[in-house]
């Protein structure tokens, strides 16, 4: 079952950002939900990526252009949850724990895995928030809201806004 739906998401049958390239985490968060949902309780995939701290493309997605100069991270292709995958573990190099930034935002901390690189734990709190987890009082919109009192001129924090 792995194997299959890992496959569908290197033929881009999961979701993408939409930037024409088929990301690592894209195709772990595929394969996570496609295989707990076909065989529940007998497969569980787990992303094991202790040195991995970028989301980098894998495979070209449908109609995707394969090209030197493209700028597959521009904030224009991505869209608002890719955008806050890059952002936050920059403003908050530790995770979500950093500066309480999860907390500010009404997220609860106990609903989050906290034991990986910076980037990684963000890649799992937003994933948790994008899947409507994460605490009760936890939006997107909370979460930008806190990271713009640390840093209220940052211009793609305001771009999110």
């Amino acid at each position: 079952m792995f194997t299959a739906k890992l496959l569908e998401a290197l033929r881009g049958e999961g979701q993408t950002s939409g930037d024409g390239v088929i990301r690592v985490f894209e195709i772990f968060n595929h394969v996570a939900l496609m295989v707990k949902r076909a065989v529940p309780g007998q497969q569980h995939p787990v992303l094991k990526a202790s040195d991995v701290e970028e989301n980098f493309p894998v495979a070209l997605d449908r109609g995707g252009i394969k090209t030197a100069l493209a700028d597959t991270t521009s904030s224009a292709m991505l869209g608002t949850w890719e955008r806050l995958n890059n952002l936050m573990p920059d403003l908050y190099p530790l995770g979500p724990m950093d500066q309480e930034v999860w907390a500010r935002a009404g997220g609860d901390p106990s609903r989050l895995h906290l034991s990986d690189t910076g980037r990684v734990l963000w890649f799992k709190a937003l994933r948790t928030l994008r899947r409507g987890g994460g605490g009760s009082g936890i939006s997107r919109k909370s979460l930008i809201r806190a990271a713009l009192e640390d840093y209220p001129h940052h211009p793609a924090l305001v771009a999110l806004v």
